[in-house]
């Protein structure tokens, strides 16, 4: 919070660059996200979509004059684990789950990981118990309808299905900034409803800001506030989704 009151942004980005070789794949002069927002990435294959959520949460090499957390912690020179426990959340373009565990196992294992770690700095660590743990994980596989596959390992699952899996392990670390990157990728265009509930629950319930790269437009014109397009690792614009969807429409992956 400023001294004016006004909000800080969830994220402000400032001279975020990537080089790969003697190519500059990112060169982002100044980004915001505000919180509690959901705001989606589009662009064509190239345009730095992926590079852009790698940068922010630490898995890629990146020089930056800020990257700045609720205008309060600076990301800039810390290691992908260390953001991650400052509340950084993110998901990937292949899900990256342990295959013969239960789906509610591993939501088990990750509120239990959550709360020995921390979200943010100065968070109470305290263990769950085993009854808090069940019943917290329960939560989530209501929440993210995963009730008939709650007793199946996640190498029985469906592409999309892991999908969902992914999304409420992030979920579960309850984090203040979450990058998924193509959530609906695998998901059954009958079941997208679902997801884009999903996703506007988790800003309106936890305040979370979403950046979320997506191929599916139609889809993102259902969830998005805010809309960044970016071309050839640099922001084209960004702005609300309706004008901004309505003239880059082209900008497909």
């Amino acid at each position: 919070m400023t001294d004016d009151g006004l909000r800080h942004p969830a994220l402000s980005l400032r001279d975020l660059h990537v080089q790969f070789g003697g190519r500059r794949a990112l060169d982002v002069e100044r980004l915001d996200i505000d919180p509690g927002t959901i705001v989606g990435v589009i662009g064509p294959n190239g345009a730095g979509k992926t590079t852009l959520l790698d940068a922010v949460s630490g898995f890629v090499d990146a020089s930056a004059a800020s990257v700045l957390l609720d205008g309060t912690t600076e990301l800039r020179h810390l290691p992908s684990a260390q953001r991650a426990r400052l509340g950084i959340g993110r998901t990937f373009q292949e899900s990256r789950l342990f295959p013969s565990m239960r789906v509610h196992e591993i939501l088990c294992t990750a509120l239990e990981h959550a709360s020995e770690t921390g979200p943010a700095p100065g968070a109470r660590r305290r263990r769950r118990s085993r009854a808090r743990l069940e019943q917290d994980a329960g939560t989530l596989v209501d929440r993210f309808g995963l009730d008939r596959f709650a007793e199946l390992t996640v190498g029985e699952l469906s592409t999309g299905t892991r999908r969902l899996v992914e999304l409420a392990c992030t979920r579960a670390r309850n984090p203040r900034l979450a990058l998924l990157d193509e959530p609906s990728a695998g998901i059954a265009r009958a079941e997208l409803g679902g997801l884009a509930e999903v996703l506007r629950s988790w800003r309106d319930q936890e305040g979370c800001a979403l950046v979320v790269v997506e191929h599916d437009l139609a889809f993102l014109g259902t969830v998005a506030d805010e809309v960044v397009v970016l071309g050839a690792g640099q922001v084209v614009a960004h702005g609300p989704q309706g004008p901004v969807l309505e003239r880059y429409a082209g900008a497909r992956p």
